[in-house]
């Protein structure tokens, strides 16, 4: 299925679905009191003001753009974990993430598993989670335990 279909779909059927929810979380109301649409459902054309609303949630270029007074404060706690097959390609992003994180030279964790955006959460997802927690959770006990 393209991107296309994924919107006309959700305009048929306009109740919520993903798109749509991107939409309410990162577009500015319209005049009609709607989420403003990021892209015309039918002709797939971007809407330029809409998608230079929704760059100031790029989490990349956040991170890029203030890395100096952030890392401290995440470098080495943060995990990204997603399946390789994510249904709305948020793999994509993910690695786009990765890539700008290693030339921070950041300590974050990034982890790709089978699966798409439901089913990507294997046993072997929920142990790694669990495996990150608990050292995390140990360092900061050990920091917090010899004052």
């Amino acid at each position: 299925m393209k991107m296309k279909d994924i919107f006309q779909l959700e305009n048929v059927i306009y109740r919520g679905e993903q798109l749509n929810s991107f939409n309410s979380v990162f577009s500015k109301k319209g005049k009609d009191g709607l989420p403003e649409r990021l892209c015309d459902p039918i002709t797939g054309n971007i809407d330029k003001p809409v998608f230079e609303n929704w760059k100031k949630y790029d989490i990349t270029a956040f991170l890029k753009e203030n890395w100096a007074s952030l890392k401290n404060d995440l470098d080495g706690k943060v995990r990204v974990a997603v399946g390789n097959q994510d249904n709305f390609f948020l793999d994509k992003s993910v690695h786009a993430l990765e890539m700008e994180m290693k030339k921070l030279n950041s300590d974050f964790k990034f982890a790709y598993y089978p699966g798409d955006h439901f089913t990507a959460s294997t046993p072997e997802y929920r142990k790694d989670g669990n495996v990150f927690l608990k050292e995390k959770y140990m360092e900061w006990l050990k920091k917090n335990t010899q004052k």
